[in-house]
């Protein structure tokens, strides 16, 4: 769905009806894909300053890493401010107990909260997202090997990845298609040769469309009877 849909949050709209369904309650199911999807806003800029801070050559490209730095704390900025608002008592802990929309967020404060008595689970979360991340930091990196593409190895990946990762969500895009191809050539195109400009584009769609090919199996998951297993 996130493929078909405007943005990169239809397939989370599918999550919040399935687990509403499963839970009973869409709200709580609405918190906690709201929660997953934070937990990228922290795990992806911490990466990203990770592989700039493992290289010097990455830190003074000028205007690219300009960019990923300001990526990666709008991003952090952002969480901070959506943290306080809704784990704020006069925030969206207002709004416990209200009906309609509000209740939704209300289930947001009450999942920050519990993730502050619960902190052993939310270290569970936290790594969950830190091992999807790091996937596709991997993934990234085998594309170019596939591609003999040295210059973008770990380092390269580890910098410049998460903040793709992060603007491909905030256009009109379908699933960011497009929008992350470009970025990611964008920050790579001072790392490599001229003559690899399109070994470059190649990687970037391989990623992709390697990426999506992963996500194919768990179609047969979506459509099938999960009362049978």
């Amino acid at each position: 769905m996130s493929n078909a849909l405007p943005t990169s949050f239809g397939g989370d709209i599918v999550r919040v009806i399935r687990q509403g369904n499963d839970a009973g309650d869409y709200a709580d199911a609405f918190a906690a894909t709201s929660l997953e999807r934070l937990t990228g806003w922290l795990v992806l800029p911490l990466l990203s300053f990770t592989g700039l801070a493992l290289s010097s050559e990455y830190r003074s490209l000028g205007t690219e890493t300009t960019v990923a730095v300001l990526v990666d704390i709008t991003t952090l900025v952002a969480l901070g401010t959506i943290l306080i608002l809704a784990g704020h008592e006069r925030g969206a802990g207002r709004l416990v107990g209200d009906t309609g929309w509000r209740r939704y967020l209300a289930a947001v404060h009450l999942g920050i909260l519990a993730f502050r008595h619960h902190r052993a689970q939310a270290a569970k979360v936290l790594l969950a997202g830190i091992g999807f991340q790091l996937l596709q930091v991997l993934a990234v990196v085998a594309c170019a090997r596939a591609l003999d593409i040295p210059e973008i190895g770990l380092t390269a990946a580890l910098a410049f990845f998460p903040p793709t990762a992060i603007l491909q969500n905030i256009p009109l895009a379908l699933g960011g298609l497009g929008v992350r191809e470009a970025t990611f050539v964008y920050f790579c195109r001072r790392s490599v040769s001229r003559t690899q400009m399109r070994s470059r584009w190649g990687c970037s769609c391989t990623w992709s469309s390697s990426f999506r090919a992963s996500q194919v199996p768990r179609a047969s998951f979506a459509v099938g009877s999960r009362g049978a297993l």
